[in-house]
């Protein structure tokens, strides 16, 4: 990260104040820093027509009689909701069946003829 002396940052800000009508964007060109750095630098300075956080002016709003009320008014508050029922449990899982005698695939294994188990 550069930094720059307060003294280049003083002179950048005047360059940009004399320069009328000149975009940031080309006035940092010049300088080769970055647009947003002298945008920083010109905010902290004070210089040019940036938006502060002012609390807005109130709009005063014409008074405007209310006709009376046709219907009384409604109440909103509801009766407490019966408790929701916990869902019902899982069945227990059926037991597994026992081996088949017949290996998987419904035949009686063969025996190995390897030489391992020969």
């Amino acid at each position: 990260m550069k930094h720059c002396p307060p003294k280049f940052k003083a002179d950048a800000v005047a360059l940009y104040e004399s320069r009328a009508g000149a975009a940031i964007k080309s006035v940092a060109a010049d300088l080769g820093v970055n647009p947003e750095t002298l945008r920083n630098w010109i905010r902290a300075a004070g210089v040019g027509s940036w938006p502060t956080k002012a609390e807005p002016t109130p709009v005063p709003f014409p008074a405007i009689p209310l006709a009376a009320p046709t219907t009384p008014p409604r109440d909103f508050a509801r009766a407490p909701r019966p408790p929701v029922p916990a869902p019902p449990r899982p069945a227990a899982p059926a037991p597994a069946p026992p081996p088949d005698p017949h290996g998987p695939h419904g035949r009686q294994a063969r025996q190995c003829r390897c030489v391992r188990h020969g």
